[in-house]
């Protein structure tokens, strides 16, 4: 089923969570009482995600409603994919008896999807008929015809943990769905390179954390020995560097003993990737480590997230005792502490000297594409935005005109959200925004009062600009990270198909 931009933007609205406005788009376009399969099935989504924010009655009404759009897309070319969310939705609405019919249906028609999701509708429908040693025995097959398929396992757990609780049975045995969990790891870097106590120590907590994924830098001492224990034991490593390789190799790596280079370069090489924050930054300083460590934490967080897991922090003090407060711990996360003395020299050289650049700060960029259509009053659009700034956090320097673009600057991601959820609510489909995060330099506005920041981010904003659709909100993958570090992992989602990168771009909920 082929989807027009049309209905491509309103299922990126509901992705970013911003439900209602797309239904109301959606209803306002006509789309209501199409008969067309596309947009049958993008009514299904919209309907179910709207009975999910519902109560009581209103919630069964539109699970109803929504396994009727899904029912008569299947005829259409939906397929056993829309026959068997009419048969959950049933099943979620109240009625047993119409779900047990689409289930049926399900188990008599051919599926074209992916085998994992051929053999996961199988159980699913199984499952809506009670036909629970069935069920089990076919998410069994799924799980072994792609067993680290874990987003598709997220999914489908989610979906069977809903409709296990609708039915009141047990869902233990979806342990065979149990997700691996995300890390991320730090230490100090006095570490001595041949301390196989703590790699010991590391291997144990990667197997018993059951780690598929590990998020951190690689300064000599205990980042590169925990790094190299992940990458043994075969967990994907992503590496997170506040500044270009050879600029990290040699301020934080090589002044700790040479021996620590070839490590750091093997696995640099083997890494499953290496992601520099703050590419311009010519020197290692504090807020350019604290990007990288944040977007690595933020980093490990959405993952989890998006498995249905847990992101868990390992760090490596010197001496037993708590560590200082961190967004890790601010947000409630697990973390795990481990101990090795300071057994090697300080750093034999001494940083570099600091650059003009290393004492920027950090700043989130909001980017507000305004509609100056005909049919836009832009007295009213104006007011309306100025009003939702003025209420909110306070920006960091004067707003900005570029064309019809308003560009804000923020102190730290989570203003810059609480902004554009603001300015999101007071405008809908006249604005669309976009917002990022990185080094910035602050200096007196020759042109004005006040500061001027100057960044790379403001071309960032402009890029995701592009992308975006009428009433959402699109993020950097450094600004979607920092914010998911220090609060709730369900902020930000991921819009892996408008690219087809996996880190990006987010939509923030709205």
């Amino acid at each position: 089923m082929s989807q027009s931009p049309f209905l491509l933007d309103l299922a990126a609205m509901v992705r970013a969570g911003a439900v209602n406005h797309a239904w109301s788009l959606f209803a306002g376009a006509g789309l209501a009482a199409s008969d067309d399969p596309a947009v049958l099935t993008l009514k299904g989504r919209i309907l179910k995600d709207r009975a999910r924010a519902a109560e009581g009655g209103a919630r069964a009404e539109l699970y109803g409603q929504a396994a009727a759009a899904y029912l008569a897309a299947a005829p259409l070319g939906g397929g056993a994919y829309a026959l068997i969310n009419a048969a959950t939705l049933s099943l979620l609405a109240g009625d047993e008896a119409a779900a047990r019919i689409h289930a049926l249906a399900v188990l008599e028609t051919a599926d074209d999807d992916t085998p994992y999701y051929q053999a996961a509708t199988r159980a699913e429908a199984l499952l809506v008929l009670r036909r629970f040693a069935e069920a089990r025995a076919a998410l069994d097959a799924a799980v072994a015809v792609a067993p680290r398929a874990w987003e598709d396992h997220a999914v489908t757990l989610r979906q069977f943990r809903l409709l296990l609780a609708t039915l009141n049975e047990d869902d233990g045995w979806l342990a065979v769905l149990a997700p691996p969990r995300a890390l991320h790891f730090a230490g100090h870097m006095a570490v001595s390179p041949d301390d196989e106590a703590l790699a010991g120590q590391v291997a144990s907590l990667v197997s018993e954390e059951r780690v598929a994924f590990g998020y951190g830098a690689l300064a000599a001492g205990a980042d590169i020995l925990i790094a190299e224990t992940l990458a043994a034991a075969g967990v994907e490593l992503h590496v997170l560097l506040p500044a270009d390789p050879a600029v990290f190799r040699a301020q934080s790596v090589i002044p700790w003993g040479e021996a620590w280079g070839p490590r750091f370069d093997r696995l640099i090489a083997e890494a499953d990737s290496v992601r520099v924050t703050a590419p311009d930054a010519t020197d290692v300083g504090p807020q350019a480590i604290t990007l990288a460590a944040e977007t690595a934490m933020g980093l490990a967080v959405l993952k989890a997230a998006a498995l249905a897991s847990e992101a868990v922090q390992v760090l490596v003090l010197d001496e037993p005792g708590a560590p200082a407060a961190t967004p890790w711990t601010r947000a409630g996360r697990r973390q795990r502490i481990l101990t090795a003395a300071r057994r090697t020299a300080a750093a034999t050289r001494s940083p570099q000297s600091v650059s003009p650049q290393s004492v920027s700060r950090l700043a989130a960029f909001l980017g507000c594409a305004l509609d100056l259509s005909a049919e836009t009053d832009p007295r009213d659009l104006l007011r309306d935005l100025a009003k939702a700034i003025q209420d909110g956090p306070v920006p960091l320097t004067a707003p900005s005109w570029s064309g019809r673009t308003l560009l804000l600057v923020y102190a730290a991601p989570a203003d810059a959200a609480r902004a554009a959820r603001a300015i999101a609510a007071a405008l809908g489909a006249r604005v669309r925004l976009a917002a990022s995060h990185g080094l910035t330099v602050m200096a007196p506005d020759p042109f004005g009062d006040g500061p001027l920041a100057t960044s790379a981010q403001a071309e960032v904003v402009a890029g995701l600009l592009a992308a975006t659709p009428a009433g959402a909100i699109h993020l950097g993958l450094t600004f979607a990270a920092v914010l998911s570090a220090a609060g709730p992992a369900d902020l930000a989602q991921r819009l892996m198909d408008l690219t087809g990168d996996e880190l990006g771009p987010y939509a923030l909920r709205v």
